[in-house]
């Protein structure tokens, strides 16, 4: 009695004990559910979020939602909307863990004629329409208090700027006024007036603002400054210099707003096409410049220099009326469009019409990414010899095997261009010298400057069609050149934070392994193939020889040689063919072999481990109780 009393005992507290256990497994699971701790695995982060968006998040002032919409019960959802909408809204519950319960996120399945598609359209959620006839929403919008901001359609293609644009309709429900932009030009971007005074036969007509400062107009508060003023407002958020043809005052100017730590955006031009007021004044009258200030950074846009690209030309109607493929007027595209910077991720092609080139010293301490460049056949050349035509450029062009940067991103310090002071002769019509006691002889914090080397790329004529359609005028952008503009002064109005967001690593990660196989499968194929071509072009020349030897009587009959040369062709051809059917069967063997230890690790590899854990928990367990 006593053994059995032993082993219903033992029964029981090991019953017990599994009891115990399970409860403790469940209480561990409820505890950690609680839990913010969180890790990002990825290669790149892709899941974590940046310094720039946290900043923003810990400055909330009111409580933000974000309404994401999205057909989930549609059933003919493409398998990539699918995966990309679940990391979507992975991705922000990172911003509602980051926001310490300023931020929330909700989302909506707008089913036909239901509620939600009502107010997905009212919010302007625009649907994607499927070759079914269905429509799939799948867009995001903010509110905060009695502000939104929307993204109509969150597109798979734009997932490396996910963040930035999410961040961007937070940045903007905290915003209460329109961010200031300054801008200084030596062209008529505002447009003219008729001036008082003069008779209506001699006055000028009155033109236009430039489109790109309309539109502009529409988002910001634009000022035009003057460049003789001592300093610019420190209201203005944004200094667009545009064209410049600066005195010394007029650079200290610049030079003093960059030091403050406020961001810039520079267009210089070698040879601005537009710049009217430039006609007949000799070489260099349409150059527009910064010198004392792109000395100081170590940076230079040479005036005389014009960049060509005989891989990126543009089809002009040259001085001869004759049409020809120009590679003065580059057409910036694909590779050559930085995809990997928020500024220019997306733009698919710009016009910039005889351009100048950035080049950098050597030991610059700042930091300068290319925007837009060239391709590696392009060169510098004379400004002349490149407005003479397709003809001349390719007679003179020497290729100097390099990409040659056009628009740049700089940022950092920046070193002063006037760290005595003002400058003693500012060359202004000011009757005495420029006084400033807020002088800065060195930066007071970072900032970033967009640097272009072109100017003509904003005149209308460069990106704008215009087309007068039964008394209404019709505008048409056919570039990304003003998107271009609209990115950099988005980007640099945000402020630190916005700034220091960058383009994020792909969130769907390709399968390097196969792709690495199939590269050398490749190679392999592509020797054999260039052996089978030579082995073929070889047996043809011998025949054609062994042609060249025989009679006309003999003419369509094939000799022994010949027929012996055929031959080994044929059995070359054979044996070639055979190794080309073993590189794609090995390759085939190769990605089954990769696949099955994929699933491998993924099916028994976590079983094992836990076994073996268990395992090993059990031997210590019998170990301490002997």
């Amino acid at each position: 009695m006593q053994k059995g009393d032993t082993l219903i005992q033992r029964g029981l507290l090991s019953f017990t004990g599994l009891l115990i256990l399970l409860a403790t497994l469940i209480l561990v699971n409820v505890l950690v559910s609680f839990a913010s701790v969180r890790l990002d695995a990825t290669e790149e982060n892709v899941y974590s979020l940046s310094d720039g968006t946290k900043k923003i998040l810990s400055g909330l002032s009111a409580p933000v939602t974000l309404k994401i919409f999205y057909s989930r019960s549609q059933e003919q959802i493409p398998h990539q909307v699918k995966a990309y909408a679940a990391r979507v809204k992975d991705f922000v519950k990172e911003y509602a863990y980051a926001s310490d319960g300023m931020l929330k996120m909700e989302t909506y399945d707008p089913k036909p004629d239901s509620d939600e598609e009502e107010w997905a359209t009212r919010y302007g959620v625009e649907p994607m329409a499927l070759p079914t006839g269905e429509r799939v929403y799948f867009g995001m919008v903010a509110v905060s208090r009695d502000k939104e901001e929307v993204i109509p359609y969150l597109d798979v293609a734009r997932e490396n700027l996910l963040e930035y644009d999410i961040t961007r309709m937070i940045y903007r429900l905290t915003q209460e006024e329109k961010p200031v932009v300054g801008v200084i030009s030596s062209l008529p971007v505002f447009g003219t007036q008729p001036r008082q005074g003069l008779p209506p036969s001699m006055a000028p007509e009155p033109a236009d603002a430039w489109y790109f400062i309309s539109e502009l107009k529409k988002i910001y508060e634009v000022r035009q400054i003057a460049w003789d003023k001592e300093m610019v407002d420190p209201k203005v958020d944004l200094l667009l210099v545009f064209h410049p043809k600066l005195p010394p005052a007029g650079e200290y100017l610049v030079d003093q707003y960059v030091l403050s730590g406020t961001n810039a955006m520079l267009f210089v031009d070698p040879v601005c096409v537009s710049d009217d007021t430039a006609k007949q004044r000799g070489r260099g009258a349409r150059a527009s410049f910064l010198d004392t200030v792109f000395n100081a950074w170590g940076i230079a846009v040479t005036p005389d220099k014009v960049a060509v690209d005989l891989d990126q030309p543009t089809r002009v109607r040259n001085q001869f009326n004759v049409v020809e493929d120009n590679p003065a007027w580059i057409s910036v595209e694909g590779e050559y469009i930085n995809s990997e910077d928020v500024i220019t991720s997306g733009l698919e092609s710009l016009l910039l019409p005889l351009p100048g080139s950035v080049t950098v010293d050597d030991g610059v301490e700042l930091s300068v990414d290319n925007l837009l460049t060239t391709s590696e056949y392009s060169a510098r050349m004379d400004a002349v010899s490149a407005n003479l035509g397709a003809r001349t450029i390719r007679n003179d062009f020497v290729s100097g095997e390099t990409r040659l940067p056009l628009a740049v991103r700089i940022h950092g310090k920046f070193p002063a261009a006037f760290p005595d002071g003002p400058p003693e002769n500012p060359a202004s019509p000011q009757e005495k010298p420029l006084e400033n006691e807020n002088h800065l002889s060195e930066a007071q914090k970072e900032a970033t400057v967009i640097l272009v080397a072109d100017c003509d790329m904003l005149a209308d004529g460069y990106y704008l069609r215009r087309q007068n359609f039964l008394g209404y005028e019709m505008r048409q952008v056919f570039n990304d050149n003003l998107n271009f503009l609209l990115n950099s002064a988005e980007l640099l109005t945000g402020g630190d934070a916005l700034v220091s967001i960058r383009s994020r690593g792909r969130f769907e990660r390709p399968f390097t392994k196969v792709r690495e196989l199939e590269g050398h499968a490749q190679r392999k194929w592509l020797e054999k193939e260039k052996e089978l071509m030579a082995a073929l072009e070889e047996t043809n020349e011998v025949l054609r020889n062994l042609e060249k030897q025989k009679t006309k009587e003999q003419q369509y009959i094939l000799s022994p040689q010949q027929q012996a040369e055929v031959e080994k062709y044929r059995e070359k051809r054979k044996r070639i063919n055979d190794e080309l059917k073993e590189v794609r069967k090995q390759l085939r063997s190769d990605i089954e072999r990769l696949g099955l230890w994929v699933k491998f690790f993924n099916i028994f590899f976590m079983p094992i481990v836990v076994s073996l854990a268990g395992l090993a928990f059990g031997l210590y367990r019998q170990r301490k109780q002997k």
